[in-house]
Order: C-alpha cells, then sequence, then structure tokens
C-alpha cells in the first residue's frame, strides 16, 4: 500500500521538481533530490523573515507588547500648616492622577489656607474621601474648588471646609461648569458666610446631604443647577433667605430637582426650598419655611413648619400631591388642598384634616397655589 502511493505521485513531483530546478540541473536528477533543493530554500526563506521580524520587534521604538502602565491603588494624602499653598494641591491631584478607576484617595489633616483655593479634577472612577479639616478666608471666592468627571465621586464623611472671611465671604464648595459625577456628604461641617451659595453647583453633580453632615450659610446653603437629596440626620440651615434653590429642570415627577426624605432644612423667616421649575419630593424629616417651585410638589411624609404658604406651586400648570395623611396646626385656619383652592377661591372650603404621616404648621394657607390668570 505505501509503496503503491508514493509511484501514484511520483510523476507529479518529477515534473514540479524540473520546473523549479535550476537551468543547470542534469534532467536525469531525483526528483526526491530537487524536492530537498526546494525545500532547503523555502526554509531559508522563511529563516530569514524570522531574524528581520526579530529585529525589527526589538529595535522598533513603539513596543506593542509592552505592559500597560500600572494605576496606583487607593493612597492617603495628609495635609498641614506647614505645607505651601500649592504643595498640598499638587499632591492630592498627583494622587488623583495616579490612582486608577475603582480606586479612592483619602484627604486627611489641617491647613489654613493664606491666598489661594485648592483646585481638583477629579478622574473618572475615582473616589475624593475627605476627612481633612479645611479653611480659607481673605476674600477667596471659594475654599475648595472641584471638577468631576464622568462617574468620578466626592464624599466627604468627617472633618471641615469653611471659609471663615467676613460677609459675603465667598463660598466653601464650588463645583465648576461641567463637572458631573456625585457628591455626598455624610459628616463634618461645611460652612461659610455668602450670598451665593456654601455650596454651589454649576454643573450636573447630584449633590447628596445626609448621615450627621452639617451644611450651614447666610444665604443659600446649596445652590445647584444639578438635583439636590437631603436625608438621615443632616442639617442644612441658614440664617437668612433662601436656604436650598436648585434651578435643575425635572423630566417628571420621578426626577425631582430636590428630594427631602429626612433631616432638619430651613429656618422660619425664609424659603426653605426654592426649586425654580423643577419639582420638589417631601417624604420625610423636618422642613421650616415655605416649599415653592413653578413645578410639581409632592409631599406624603414629615414636618413642613412656616408662618404662610408652606406649600406654594406657583406655575399655572403646576399640581401640587399631598397623601399619607395631614395633619394641620394652624389655629383656626385649615390646609386647602391644590383643588379646593381653585374651586373655591372666594369661599376657601375647609379641607378636613386628620392626623397621619404629614404635619403642616403656620397661621396662614398652609396648602396654596396661585390661582392662573
Amino acid at each position: 500500500m505505501k509503496t503503491t502511493h508514493i509511484n501514484s505521485v511520483l510523476p507529479l513531483h518529477a515534473n514540479a521538481s524540473l520546473r523549479l530546478a535550476s537551468p543547470s540541473a542534469s534532467p536525469s536528477a531525483s526528483p526526491f533530490t530537487s524536492s530537498s533543493s526546494v525545500a532547503h530554500t523555502v526554509f531559508s526563506a522563511l529563516s530569514a523573515l524570522f531574524v528581520l521580524f526579530a529585529l525589527f520587534a526589538f529595535c522598533s521604538p513603539a513596543v506593542p507588547f509592552a505592559a500597560p502602565v500600572a494605576h496606583a491603588a487607593s493612597s492617603t494624602v495628609t495635609i498641614s500648616n506647614s505645607d505651601t499653598d500649592t504643595s498640598h494641591q499638587i499632591a492630592i491631584q498627583n494622587a488623583l492622577n495616579s490612582a486608577g478607576s475603582g480606586n479612592t484617595v483619602t484627604v486627611k489633616g489641617t491647613r489654613e489656607l493664606l491666598s489661594g483655593r485648592i483646585t481638583l479634577s477629579i478622574p473618572a472612577g475615582v473616589k475624593l474621601a475627605w476627612q481633612a479639616n479645611l479653611s480659607g478666608e481673605g476674600g477667596l471666592a471659594e475654599v475648595l474648588n472641584l471638577m468631576i468627571n464622568n462617574n468620578g465621586a466626592f464624599e466627604m464623611t468627617s472633618g471641615s471646609i469653611r471659609n471663615t472671611g467676613d460677609a459675603p465671604s465667598g463660598r466653601a464648595i464650588y463645583f465648576a461648569p461641567g463637572s458631573k459625577g456625585t457628591c455626598t456628604i455624610s459628616g463634618g461641617t461645611v460652612s461659610a458666610n455668602d450670598t451665593d451659595g456654601t455650596i454651589t453647583n454649576a454643573g450636573t453633580t447630584i449633590i447628596t446631604i445626609n448621615g450627621t453632615a452639617v451644611v450651614s450659610g447666610m444665604d443659600r446653603a446649596i445652590s445647584s443647577t444639578g438635583r439636590v437629596i437631603i436625608d438621615g440626620n443632616a442639617s442644612v440651615t441658614t440664617s437668612q433667605s433662601t436656604v436650598i434653590y436648585s434651578s435643575y429642570s425635572s423630566s417628571g415627577d420621578a426626577d425631582p430637582a430636590v428630594t427631602i426624605s429626612g433631616g432638619t432644612v430651613g429656618q422660619t423667616a425664609g424659603i426653605a426650598v426654592l426649586a425654580g421649575s423643577g419639582n420638589i419630593i417631601v417624604s420625610g424629616g423636618k422642613v421650616n419655611g415655605p416649599i415653592q417651585t413653578s413645578g410639581n410638589i409632592t409631599v406624603s411624609g414629615g414636618t413642613v413648619n412656616a408662618s404662610n404658604n408652606a406649600i406654594y406651586a406657583v406655575g399655572s400648570a403646576s399640581k401640587v400631591t399631598v397623601s399619607g395623611g395631614v395633619r394641620c396646626d394652624n389655629g383656626r385656619r385649615r390646609c386647602y388642598t391644590d383643588a379646593q383652592f381653585l374651586k373655591h377661591r372666594r369661599k376657601r372650603c375647609r379641607f378636613r384634616h386628620w392626623q397621619g404621616a404629614l404635619r403642616i404648621i403656620g397661621v396662614g394657607n398652609l396648602l396654596f397655589r396661585r390661582c392662573p390668570n
């Protein structure tokens, strides 16, 4: 069987070897010898190509097989008053730039700024965990200026950030235009004596104040173009005027500009929450002052304490939804639902109240909407 197979293919190999042989080769040369010569030639060519490829790979400035640049793991930066005004900023930013996505840079220590703010850019996927005490005065626009990229995050669990200058002192924290991601303050103190906001957000960063955090200011403890969430036992207060202001435009009831589910917001002299055209949701906590927007207001729990117009929807298409029961503590006057007030503008028909999840305290028209023209 094996001999028959070789003989059957021999003429084809012979013809092929004759075509590939050099002109000086003898016509009677063995086909096996010629095939071996061809194989040797092919092997030599492949060997030369391999050598050239090896030289190219070794000498090429772009090394395609080099290992990727490794990012540092989570790290800690400690600031102190022995630093210069820029050294701490450089140290924190270098740590943020070296941290890969999913890692955390923690800042600890104490620093009083003498002449300049700290400006930082948080890369996408990186968390800046603030536990330091930072203060500044002397006309600083803000103490901490942040740009959060994509899903980066700023989290404060302890420490303080304070602008201690005379009023108007400037802001404590400022999120630059284009800032994204999240800001969560669950502990510590943020304060300023400014009229433009203790925390000012000019981007779409979602600001959450919860836990035991304290945010205080003279006017607008929080001023934001993004969403604001208050929860836990947080305290957000001002000494005058508006406490929380958001110009965020809601895309629906499930996309509120301001959400309050816990904590304490406001003071009785000014507006607790002013939301422009965005929606406001209150499901818990204590709100000291009116809630006002030209969007929609949904209240299902907590306490609203205001001298007048506690729940005030001023838009011609605004909707007020109160659920979970209402208790009104306002002497002889009563609460009015949105529909009842519009229907009985002159008679102001009383809204039967009962013990429930929501408590509205005051002396005026506590559940109120301006009538459209």
